[in-house]
């Protein structure tokens, strides 16, 4: 088959024709200025990212952040510009990390800086990345400090508490750690007998509830605990109050 050849008046008529050169501005223009848009946009985001790494770096909000992604993408550290003078904390130190941890002001802190740095969800990356059951618990207590803060009114009482039932395990809430007091037993009742039986800190396993009571006059509630990793037999159980524990995460 032969090939057929254009018409070059066509195509001269074509190429003079104004509607077509103005089309093909238009185009053209139209397409740089969207490129030249992208890259603005882009080297806008660059220098946001580099004024917020200068200004924040050394916050625990941003450590935070950084140590989320670092672990979730299994980075070794984070080489790329403007992260590479920045230490970070390490993902596997438990004592270090529920040191930075209790340091974070909330969690919708670290979720706007994560965004800045990494132009991310770090809520959806969690769901879909983080299977480290260190990074998770640290991840879970970001913002205990707030959180445990947030059960006191400006006077300092406490608001209305909502308790835990029987059976569940509970840790340590108050980021200066806690005691538990020795619980004794009276006619089938437990009572606080205010003797020291052991001092936890941060994030530690307290144990199993046993029973739940509440203050009479404060309205408070107490739980009695089969202390975990203890002879209950020789130590007796524990007592503890709730503005003290969490549900264990």
């Amino acid at each position: 088959m032969k090939k057929q050849l254009s018409n070059p008046l066509a195509v001269a008529t074509l190429a003079t024709n104004p509607d077509v050169i103005r089309t093909t501005k238009t185009l053209v223009i139209g397409g740089g200025i969207a490129f030249a848009g992208y890259y603005g946009w882009k080297k806008y985001k660059e220098w946001q990212k580099q004024k917020f790494v200068e200004k924040y770096a050394h916050l625990p909000d941003v450590q935070a952040a950084m140590v989320m992604y670092k672990a979730m993408f299994s980075i070794d550290k984070i080489d790329a510009w403007p992260f590479g003078s920045i230490t970070i904390p390490d993902g596997t130190d438990e004592a270090q990390l529920n040191s930075l941890a209790l340091k974070v002001s909330s969690l919708e802190n670290v979720v706007k800086a994560y965004k800045v740095l990494f132009d991310s969800n770090l809520l959806t990356d969690v769901l879909s990345e983080l299977n480290n059951r260190e990074l998770q618990k640290f991840f879970d207590s970001l913002g205990a400090k707030s959180e445990y803060e947030g059960q006191f009114n400006p006077d300092g009482s406490i608001k209305p508490q909502t308790p835990f039932t029987v059976g569940t395990t509970i840790q340590v809430l108050n980021p200066n750690g806690t005691t538990i007091y020795k619980a004794n037993e009276v006619n089938g009742e437990y009572q606080n007998s205010g003797v020291k039986r052991d001092f936890m800190k941060y994030s530690q396993t307290i144990g199993e509830i046993i029973r739940v009571y509440r203050g009479v006059t404060s309205g408070q509630y107490y739980y009695v605990v089969d202390v975990a990793w203890s002879l209950d037999t020789f130590y007796g159980y524990g007592w503890v109050a709730h503005k003290e524990v969490n549900r264990e995460i």
